[in-house]
């Protein structure tokens, strides 16, 4: 559900276990904000980057490298969550060659690409995809995650960043 909350930020989500609300999101005017809430984060724990190339985008949503977080990481292509082993696998090496060590904080990640260049009837369960150009994928998630990184190395402040986060066109 927090997935799910995620990637529908203008929708609100509450969830109740054995009549006990477990968490509620309210609906929010951007995926920055729902990623803050989310990840119960302050808006300078958090940076994001976007890097784009022949169609596709991506933006990474990613927290400070000198805390902790107990949030969720989410993947979307398209809009659509997936869970896919070459996408988790470039997000861990790009932190562990940027950072080194390993990472166990959440990482956002929003792929944008025309449809045509994804396949996702790779799984019954649709969540494995296969994309067309996977050398850009890995480089563009490569881009964007560093990118996010170096705003947290250059010290920029919470001053410096947009009140609100534009949202990448879906084509």
């Amino acid at each position: 559900i927090q997935k799910f909350a995620v990637i529908s930020y203008e929708t609100a989500f509450s969830f109740y276990h054995n009549g006990k609300m477990v968490f509620s999101y309210p609906s929010l005017p951007d995926r920055f904000s729902r990623v803050l809430h989310v990840w119960k984060a302050s808006k300078e724990d958090v940076r994001t980057a976007s890097s784009s190339k022949e169609g596709v985008s991506v933006t990474a949503f990613v927290p400070s490298p000198f805390a902790s977080f107990p949030g969720i990481s989410v993947v979307s292509v398209n809009g659509r969550i997936v869970s896919d082993r070459f996408i988790n696998s470039v997000i861990y090496r790009v932190f562990r060659e940027t950072i080194g060590g390993e990472f166990k904080s959440p990482v956002v990640l929003d792929i944008i690409t025309d449809p045509g260049e994804v396949d996702i009837n790779v799984h019954p369960s649709k969540m494995e995809v296969r994309f067309h150009k996977p050398q850009i994928i890995l480089e563009l998630i490569k881009s964007s995650i560093a990118g996010a990184l170096h705003l947290f190395r250059e010290g920029i402040r919470e001053k410096d960043i947009p009140a609100t986060y534009p949202e990448p066109e879906i084509r």
